[in-house]
């Protein structure tokens, strides 16, 4: 672990504060001459901390810090600079994303016609490579129908390519990839409304793929290996120590949920596992709910021991905004007959919140839109008073349109509103879909 990163976990500080017993060891290293931010009440400044091994032995003033002090140890002058708890990603795709760390990314606050730029740059910076990946663009900047493989094709059409959007919900393909995954006009939509081939006037896709068509693709394609992730889950980690991010939740490894193990593992043999770790198992809505149950023990179980572990349950329970999947109580505007879809009925997610809290398993439940939040809350609260001595944490990520009431629904369960600032930086662009009111 760096020094950098051990100087960040400070989320030991409450009960450390000016400790010390009668035969001080030594520390490994101390940082002294700081405004150390402690997040302890009663004493939330100190100057110095002193670290031995992984743990914070000592927080306190800059004298009696020097206690810590031997031949050995490594002291840094702060110089008055600011000392911070770490951080947590309360949501990332820290697994996925190692898939992606060294694809095109577009930037997402661009235009169209930049975009097709940057796409058509990266395929001649990477003449070799037989298809391309990437990820970055926002449905809602091409208007109701999204982007389309023609406009691809101008730029790339002699291989296939595939791009995630910013939210990673919906893909976009030229005619190559198209043609490589026969997607043609008798082409079932897996759910119609939400995993659906976006099409043009006569039936055929279009090239535009939202939800599980896209992440059909990417696995047919072979655009993703547990090779890919590993070379890039250490970047993607070594990027989070660089911005003081020590703690991550990871939202599920999606299709590469079977080699889980394999790629941690991986990363903690090489010592690149600088982060805690707290990961989850994808419940698709085509797993059994026992079976979902008995693998999640089974992955308590074997990370029980490890520098990581995976005990919560992901359910996404709709779209997204842009994708005008999410499910909304208001239609979307100008689409009088689309209030976008949930993934499950409320009578499936009564059933599984409440066996998941009688296994006393953690819950993280994707929901953008007000119905599919609203749905949600229903579920909980029933498993709630059926189960009051069941006490798992239930989160409910994203939180992009929620009405007033729900607001304090969510308070008085006890719910965690996991919000992800970064899809909120899109509201402005979304805007075009929804009404004033939501």
């Amino acid at each position: 672990m760096t020094i950098f990163s051990r100087a960040l976990l400070l989320g030991f500080f409450i009960g450390l504060a000016g400790c010390q017993s009668e035969a001080v060891p030594s520390a490994d290293l101390i940082l002294y001459n700081a405004k150390v931010y402690t997040v302890d009440e009663e004493k939330p400044w100190a100057e110095a901390v002193a670290i031995k091994g992984d743990q914070i032995v000592y927080v306190g003033n800059n004298k009696d810090v020097e206690n810590w002090v031997d031949s050995n140890t490594v002291q840094q002058n702060l110089d008055g600079k600011m000392l911070l708890p770490g951080f947590i990603d309360s949501h990332a795709h820290l697994i996925m994303g190692g898939a992606y760390v060294r694809s095109l990314s577009l930037d997402t606050y661009a235009s169209p016609e930049i975009w097709l730029e940057q796409i058509k740059q990266f395929a001649e910076d990477n003449p070799d490579a037989s298809q391309l990946l990437g990820y970055g663009f926002l449905a809602s900047a091409f208007g109701p129908q999204g982007p389309t493989a023609e406009m691809l094709d101008s730029v790339v059409s002699d291989r296939p390519i595939f791009i995630w959007d910013e939210g990673f919900h919906g893909g976009w393909v030229n005619t190559k990839a198209m043609q490589l995954l026969n997607l043609t006009k008798n082409t079932v939509d897996p759910t119609p409304g939400f995993s659906y081939y976006k099409r043009d006037q006569e039936g055929n896709p279009s090239g535009y793929l939202l939800e599980v068509t896209a992440s059909m693709a990417v696995a047919e394609l072979n655009l993703i290996t547990p090779e890919s992730i590993a070379l890039g889950a250490g970047d993607i980690i070594n990027i989070m120590n660089s911005y003081g991010i020590t703690s991550v939740f990871d939202a599920s490894a999606l299709e590469m949920e079977d080699k889980l193990f394999a790629i941690l593992d991986e990363l903690v043999a090489k010592n690149q596992m600088t982060v805690r770790l707290v990961g989850s198992l994808f419940f698709a809505e085509d797993k059994n709910l026992d079976e979902m149950i008995r693998q999640i023990d089974q992955a308590k179980t074997n990370s029980e021991t490890k520098p990581y572990k995976i005990n919560t349950v992901k359910i996404m329970n709709d779209g997204t905004v842009e994708g005008k999947t999410a499910g909304v109580f208001e239609a979307y505007q100008g689409e009088p007959d689309n209030k976008g879809e949930t993934v499950f009925s409320q009578q499936q997610m009564n059933t599984m919140i409440e066996q998941l809290t009688v296994n006393e398993i953690d819950i993280h439940v994707h929901a953008l839109g007000d119905r599919a939040i609203h749905e949600t809350l229903n579920s909980i609260e029933l498993a709630k008073n059926k189960h009051p001595n069941s006490k798992p944490i239930i989160t409910i990520c994203h939180v992009q349109i929620i009405t007033d009431k729900d607001i304090e629904r969510m308070a008085a369960l006890g719910v965690i509103a996991q919000s992800t600032p970064l899809w909120a930086s899109y509201d402005e662009y979304g805007k075009a879909f929804v009404s004033d009111d939501q």
